[in-house]
């Protein structure tokens, strides 16, 4: 009788694992490197790259407390770019689609977490009737909490009051003790790709930038879904004269996404009038696992809450954060972050798009914050 572990981790099925490829087995029958998948976890997160770093927190928690375990990620297409080589925890991550439905809902899981509120997710969570956390939904198509432990959570996404003046926990906190878990202020789950460092060297060789040098990093974009939260570009030049009249030795690399091209012509074009040496444009089309590469590369990051602060703390650099429509207590910054924020009476107000800002000098919070003052929380940071 043949035999066929089956519950292997390095079982392929369609194929020899990668074990006997290399020579290490003959098959399945007294393999030594037999190790059987001791629990099948799916989590489901689809928001953006930064709350996928968030979430990044819980499945490496996860994995250590069980190393043995299968850990599935369903999400959107954007984030399995991120998590697929960049997010070592887990083990497949799925685009939601039709087929990967499908391939997901004919498995046994010994654990679902959700964090989404889409009805299409919720609908799928119900099928699969097993342990579950996080989101579900009632017999009358509402979201609920599929358990005791995700009430907080739907809490803060229902009440804005208990979200803007009470609530005290960071998302990274919120979102381990929906999963069941303890907070014990994990780190983001975060790698970078070997062929990506090597690209990030070599690209900052050719502008010139040399390994002595003094770097920091302007994260000068976000999502269009947010870009009410965005630093005026003026704002970043005035920080680049205030840096080269004091620190002409601190070359300042200009960070951005593919979302971000309006903003970083803003800067160029800013520059091409009054030009500044210290001004390194990087570009803004790269892929993100060489953004995140790129970002290793530099010890201290500007950016206000968007996709590259969440790398630069996963990579553990030291952060200026600028803080406007969002509230900055939902991201925990490991002691290496220094927040700024005005302190408006209107904020967090939770605006994605500045026509949706309600003060009468519109993102009075976002441009309110001074270049000086961020020139001046550098020069502390870097005099460290």
């Amino acid at each position: 009788m043949k035999v066929f572990q089956t519950d292997c981790r390095e079982w392929e099925g369609y194929k020899p694992c990668r074990k006997q490829k290399v020579g290490l087995t003959e098959g399945c029958q007294e393999c030594r490197f037999y190790t059987p998948i001791q629990e099948n976890i799916l989590v489901i997160e689809a928001g953006g790259l930064g709350s996928a770093l968030r979430t990044s927190v819980v499945t490496k928690e996860l994995k250590r407390r069980s190393p043995n375990s299968r850990i599935q990620w369903l999400t959107n297409e954007q984030v399995v770019g991120l998590v697929s080589g960049n997010v070592p925890s887990v083990d497949r991550v799925y685009p939601t689609t039709w087929e990967s439905l499908v391939v997901l809902g004919g498995q046994a899981f010994t654990q679902i977490i959700n964090f989404e509120s889409n009805p299409l997710y919720l609908s799928f969570v119900n099928e699969l009737l097993l342990k579950k956390r996080g989101f579900a939904m009632n017999e009358l198509g509402n979201l609920v909490p599929a358990s005791r432990s995700a009430e907080e959570f739907l809490w803060l996404q229902t009440n804005d009051r208990f979200r803007r003046r009470e609530n005290k926990k960071s998302m990274q906190q919120i979102l381990l003790e929906t999963a069941g878990l303890q907070w014990e202020e994990q780190p983001y789950d975060l790698m970078m790709k070997p062929e990506d460092d090597e690209w990030a060297r070599a690209f900052l060789t050719q502008l010139g930038i040399t390994e002595t040098g003094i770097l920091v990093g302007l994260n000068i974009g976000s999502s269009l879904r947010h870009s009410a939260k965005r630093w005026p570009p003026e704002r970043f030049h005035e920080l680049a004269k205030l840096c080269q009249a004091s620190h002409p030795e601190w070359k300042l690399l200009v960070l951005a996404g593919p979302e971000d091209t309006d903003t970083y012509q803003a800067i160029a074009n800013l520059n091409q009038r009054e030009p500044m040496d210290n001004l390194v444009f990087t570009g803004h089309n790269h892929s993100i696992s060489q953004f995140i590469s790129l970002v290793s590369c530099i010890p201290l990051v500007v950016s206000a809450d968007t996709f590259g602060l969440h790398v630069a703390l996963g990579l553990g650099k030291k952060v200026i954060s600028l803080w406007g429509p969002q509230p900055e207590n939902e991201t925990y910054g490991y002691g290496r972050e220094s927040r700024l924020s005005l302190g408006l009476e209107c904020a967090p107000c939770f605006a994605g798009k500045p026509e949706r800002c309600t003060n009468p000098n519109p993102l009075q919070c976002m441009r309110g914050i001074s270049a000086l003052t961020v020139y001046q929380t550098l020069e502390r940071e870097l005099s460290q």
